[in-house]
């Protein structure tokens, strides 16, 4: 088996046109990330900003102290005050901490140091809502016998009712890497480039009737199919993703925050998620390795009907593109069944993870996320039954196809 997995290694992944494409899309990825910085970032378009904002940020990062608050107010209250009854400078002056003038001091402080401290602060008041909603909810629904409601609401309160925010870091490299799914699409594309010909290539050669004159010899050669095509979607998003971790540090020239909760980023103050902010990139690649997955083995199913590896590509691209667009437009719907039976919502873990929702399954609530790898775990299951499959059911249906 270890002989047959590298030949088919070999065959379908190890080629030359495979490998050109991952390192043009590599390039192209790290362009990508380049302007989007360029593009969206806070302090791209002012050095003055930036060099203000990190001479500032050893003193104020760290835990949220009344030391920290209050070397925070000796910048900032000087500046407020000037503002507030318009005596600040806008003259340029050199000598101001941006450089530029106090005006552009004090929209530097409030925007990049005040607000987000206070919003830090103020997170656990918003959590004690929730929790106490949800705990309000529990009576309610408990009055009512809606035991499904009741037990939701549970988990909800569980969730939210200890959580605090009592660090500050800056995390604007998290929030743009949460949003960024272009190496999602780079990963997928490049995995259906190359598994395409996986089957087709044996029929269009007619090897195939030859492997079923031999003992196992489909089923055999189908197991390594699947498992080069594993090995391949793993390898390939582990590689994109290293890409972007590596891309969104060289251009932000910091990873710091990484141990900030998830909930720190204001698209996921709902989250369901309570680890920091470095494991939950570290669950996000497990997801899309996940969704990349289950369409490049679909890939290898259809190429397993085909003789051409030309209709495999174009027929599981537009299936993957069709599956994504959906999770695309339905991210922001209430009905959770739109992600949680979309195995493409994996490649975009954001509208998975962004705020908590419930899937009732036989009247116990499932978070979205769990049921959408639950489900994506049985299509990939399905799948590579089906490839490894034997017998007459196989021939007719690509005798079918031929006619």
């Amino acid at each position: 088996m270890a002989r047959l997995f590298r030949f088919e290694w070999k065959k379908s992944y190890g080629r030359r046109s495979v490998l050109l494409v991952i390192l043009l899309f590599t390039v192209l990825n790290f362009a990508n990330i380049a302007y989007s910085f360029r593009s969206d970032s806070w302090l791209a378009d002012s050095p003055g900003w930036q060099k203000a904002y990190w001479k500032l940020y050893d003193q104020l990062s760290g835990p949220i102290t009344q030391e920290s608050i209050h070397k925070l107010r000796q910048v900032y209250d000087p500046l407020a005050e000037k503002m507030a009854d318009f005596t600040f400078n806008r003259v340029q002056d050199p000598n101001s901490l941006t450089g530029i003038n106090e005006y552009s001091d004090y929209l530097m402080m409030e925007s990049f140091y005040v607000l987000p401290m206070q919003n830090f602060l103020e997170y656990r008041e918003k959590a004690q809502r929730i929790a106490e909603n949800a705990q309000e909810n529990i009576h309610l629904y408990n009055r009512l016998g809606n035991d499904y409601e009741s037990r939701k609401n549970v988990k909800i309160y569980h969730l939210f009712v200890d959580r605090e925010i009592d660090s500050f870091a800056y995390t604007e490299v998290w929030d743009r890497l949460s949003d960024y799914t272009f190496s999602s699409w780079l990963a997928l594309l490049v995995c259906l480039f190359a598994a395409c010909n996986a089957f087709s290539q044996e029929k269009e050669v007619q090897m195939c009737l030859l492997l079923d004159t031999t003992p196992n010899g489909r089923k055999k050669t189908a197991a390594a199919k699947c498992l080069s095509a594993i090995a391949f979607a793993v390898l390939v998003t582990l590689w994109f993703s290293l890409v972007d971790w590596l891309g969104f540090a060289w251009v932000y020239q910091t990873f710091s925050g990484c141990s900030m909760p998830v909930y720190a980023l204001t698209d996921f103050a709902t989250s369901p998620l309570q680890c920091s902010l470095g494991l939950y990139f570290v669950l996000c690649t497990g997801m899309r390795i996940l969704g990349t997955l289950v369409f490049t083995l679909l890939c290898c199913g259809i190429s397993s009907l085909s003789s051409n590896a030309l209709y495999p590509f174009l027929l599981s691209a537009a299936i993957a593109l069709g599956c994504s667009g959906v999770a695309t437009a339905t991210q922001n719907l209430y009905h959770p069944c739109w992600k949680a039976f979309n195995p493409a919502s994996l490649l975009f873990p954001k509208s998975l993870f962004s705020h908590t929702e419930y899937w009732n399954c036989c009247g116990e609530p499932i978070l979205v996320p769990l049921v959408t790898v639950i489900f994506t775990l049985l299509c990939i299951a399905s799948v590579i039954i089906f490839l490894c499959r034997k017998g007459k059911p196989w021939k007719s249906l690509d005798m079918s196809l031929k006619n």
